[in-house]
């Protein structure tokens, strides 16, 4: 059952299960110390009430207190939660964990018989006033094509909005990924045959800058009490 969240606006899913996510991943920036690494979280819907009271204490606008357009916060929060949504609604997910504390999140969900994926919202967000969290894009994108070079998809694809709320051009950072765009349907894609595979060619390209490290035999862990939502 769904419920009108009457702070926000949005709707929320009216369910107590606890959130058990399962660590895939471990990455950091080359340049930063080991403190700072990124652990990257497989998500599902069984992980909606964890979601929505993160959605909740996620405080964008105390991050970026000179931000000048609602509508930028606006737009913000529609990214995120469009990722909360989409995993209510079947997609799957992955969130990003910096010092105990989410910061970023992506949903994505198969197509072209399971042999490609659209990443459906892809967002990150300050975990310290005025200051981005260096890595958090990169780290979360690395992990979802690394998991596309293993199971040799032939295609991700996306459709960048044009500019994030601070003003930055999403199709930048996407071709600094290895992304290009497709003209024919106006998306953003990344694609494998038998001559190229983009997935490894942009896992390779991020590892130059990203110390990326598998977790083994992962096992659930209790998030609830693991992460920290105090923004």
């Amino acid at each position: 059952m769904q419920i009108q969240n009457r702070k926000t606006g949005y709707k929320k899913i009216n369910n107590a299960t606890a959130f058990k996510g399962l660590p895939v991943a471990k990455i950091r920036l080359k340049n930063l110390p080991a403190c700072d690494e990124i652990t990257i979280i497989q998500l599902s819907k069984e992980d909606l009430p964890f979601l929505n009271n993160m959605f909740e204490k996620i405080n964008l606008e105390k991050m970026y207190p000179n931000l000048p357009e609602k509508k930028d916060f606006d737009k913000w929060k529609d990214m995120i939660f469009g990722a909360i949504s989409n995993i209510e609604f079947g997609a799957k997910g992955f969130l990003a964990a910096r010092k105990n504390k989410p910061c970023a999140i992506l949903s994505f969900s198969d197509i072209n018989s399971n042999q490609g994926f659209y990443i459906d919202h892809a967002a990150s967000w300050p975990l310290a006033p005025n200051e981005g969290t260096k890595g958090a894009g990169k780290s979360i994108f690395r992990h979802i094509l690394g998991k596309g070079a293993e199971e040799n998809k032939k295609l991700a694809r996306l459709v960048p909005d044009t500019l994030t709320p601070r003003g930055k051009n999403c199709n930048d950072f996407y071709k600094e990924i290895g992304f290009s765009k497709n003209e024919k349907n106006f998306t953003t894609e990344i694609t494998a045959n038998e001559q190229t595979n983009g997935f490894k060619q942009s896992c390779e390209k991020l590892d130059s800058i990203l110390e990326y490290k598998k977790i083994a035999d992962s096992t659930e862990t209790d998030l609830n009490s693991a992460l920290n939502l105090d923004f």
